[in-house]
């Protein structure tokens, strides 16, 4: 029992990952990325490309992998998101939607679907934990993991505006300031169409009865 709650914990660490990349961008945009899973892939096949088929070290593949994801991330939000920010949410998720078939459309075109297999980051055996062999890798994962629920701990106690302006809406006129006085009028409205009790003011020709 104890080995399946070690391999659980830091096999979960990786869709942990995924799920800071989630928050973040419902944090900064208020919509959920879809799309958040393709942008790992692409990650780890320019990571791949990089060690693996340019024989470059470990730690430029990760940076290449990084860089390629955050122009994956630009690119998105300029051509996609930020022209249907004034769009409902639902048309939103579609959009992303169709960014994550797209882009697994072109993982498979571009780098065929034939399982790869990345070399460690950290050569050496594994640690027994609860039973479980747990590779070094999985320990640096879960240390980075950590690090970035700090961060996410102290960006959300920080108010940050929103990507939409608030509109405050100004003061109410009410009807009657909003209509103009009529002619003869003393500036209130509406006019009084008879001489208040106790007046002295007297009743107009008009109004008087014929003799």
């Amino acid at each position: 029992m104890g080995a399946f709650l070690a391999l659980g914990l830091f096999q979960g660490a990786v869709y942990g990952l995924l799920a800071v990349g989630i928050v973040l961008v419902y944090k900064a945009k208020r919509v959920f990325n879809f799309a958040q899973g393709e942008f790992g892939g692409v990650a780890a096949f320019t990571a791949y490309a990089l060690v693996v088929g340019a024989g470059l070290p470990y730690w430029a593949g990760v940076v290449g992998g990084l860089a390629a994801a955050v122009a994956m991330g630009l690119i998105v939000e300029r051509v996609i998101v930020r022209p249907l920010e004034s769009s409902s949410r639902t048309i939103m998720l579609v959009a992303l939607v169709g960014v994550a078939l797209f882009t697994i459309a072109i993982i498979v075109l571009v780098g065929q679907p034939i399982p790869r297999v990345m070399p460690p980051l950290i050569e050496g055996g594994g640690v027994n934990i609860l039973g479980a062999g747990i590779l070094p890798q999985q320990l640096v994962l879960m240390a980075v993991l950590a690090v970035l629920a700090a961060a996410m701990a102290w960006f959300f106690k920080t108010d940050l505006p929103s990507s939409r302006p608030h509109r405050t809406p100004g003061p109410r006129r009410s009807s009657a300031s909003a209509r103009p006085p009529s002619p003869g009028s003393s500036g209130a409205w509406p006019p009084s169409s008879a001489a208040s009790p106790g007046s002295s003011t007297p009743p107009s020709a008009s109004s008087r009865p014929d003799s």
